[in-house]
Parts: structure tokens; sequence; C-alpha cells
């Protein structure tokens, strides 16, 4: 299910974006963020998201503290993500890093 990320620099939103449009009913939860190098069990980092925006299928995520400049994130999604019409997507994670 999952297309594609955007990336701009630590102060702009991460765009995601779906082969298939989402139930924005499902996304509270069911999207977790991660420092690379966190135990399993720690808390996600705190981030809210700004925008789903359904004709294109996309989802920005900005940080509610800018990250450090080449830290390295993961993004991963839950199994409680659901498409428009109720279909579960297949739970994926993506590491990245953000640059200077």
């Amino acid at each position: 299910e999952f297309r594609r990320v955007l990336f701009r620099s630590v102060a702009a939103p991460i765009r995601i974006q779906f082969s298939r449009g989402l139930n924005p009913m499902s996304l509270d939860g069911n999207i977790r963020v991660t420092r690379a190098g966190a135990p399993a069990d720690a808390p996600g980092i705190a981030f809210h998201q700004t925008t789903y925006d359904a004709p294109s299928r996309s989802l920005r995520v900005r940080f509610d503290i800018p990250p450090e400049r080449f830290s390295t994130y993961t993004i991963e999604t839950t199994s409680g993500l659901r498409t428009f019409d109720g279909a579960p997507i297949t739970p994926w994670k993506i590491t990245f890093t953000f640059g200077g």
C-alpha cells in the first residue's frame, strides 16, 4: 500500500502517499514514529498528523519538536490502519535519516 515518502527539511512535514485511499478515522494510534536505536518498547516520538488529503491519498506527519539534523527515524503503520472501504493495510515501516 505504501507508495513513497518525500523529505524537505527537518522543519517540513513528512508526506506519505498511499496507493489506496485511507479511512481517516483509522489513523489515530496506527502511525508510530521512533528514533533509531530506541528500545522496542520505548514510547513513540511525539508528532501530530497535520493533514490527510483524500484526493492525493497522502498523509502529512509533522513533529511537535523538529528532529535533530542527521538523526535517523522509523515510521511504521500498525494492523489497525484501514482503507476507505474498511480493508486492512498490511503493516509496513520505513527508516530514514534527516539531512543537514
